[in-house]
């Protein structure tokens, strides 16, 4: 597992709490390179939670704009992302994602172990998601929706 993102000070913590071999931090990266990071990976993975609290106490996710999702889209790359309202309006489970409970653990690990197995399956969802983004998420596609409604 790449974890990309977080200053050092996030770094320096997770590292001290990781108990496993096959965890890995990076920590910040330039926008320039992301690209070229998730086309080294087999799976990525949005964990995104249920619940999101600014310092008001205001929970955000029902208004989160996941540009994440946007770019690992554009990789080709399957994804497995939590499955809520707001990402539903982009990713479709088993169309172009597998889309798992925030908290279903099981779920997580399950999707995981299908794509790692079925490098078809991998194939089709990169696939179709990168089409999708190209179809329908581009700048310029958004702005054409926006004048034809």
């Amino acid at each position: 597992f790449h974890i990309i993102g977080g200053n050092q000070k996030d770094v320096d913590f997770w590292e001290s709490k990781n108990k496993n071999s096959n965890v890995f931090f990076y920590g910040y990266q330039e926008n320039n390179r992301i690209p070229s990071i998730l086309k080294q990976f087999d799976i990525l993975l949005a964990p995104y939670q249920d619940e999101v609290f600014l310092k008001n106490k205001l929970n955000t996710v029902k208004w989160m704009s996941p540009l994440k999702i946007f770019e690992y889209m554009a990789s080709g790359n399957p994804i497995v992302c939590s499955d809520l309202k707001v990402i539903n309006e982009v990713l479709t489970d088993n169309v172009n994602c597998l889309l798992v409970k925030p908290d279903d653990i099981n779920g997580w690990i399950e999707s995981i172990l299908k794509l790692a197995k079925d490098s078809n399956l991998r194939k089709k969802l990169g696939n179709q998601a990168k089409n999708d983004l190209e179809n329908n998420f581009t700048w310029e596609k958004r702005a054409e929706q926006i004048l034809h409604e």
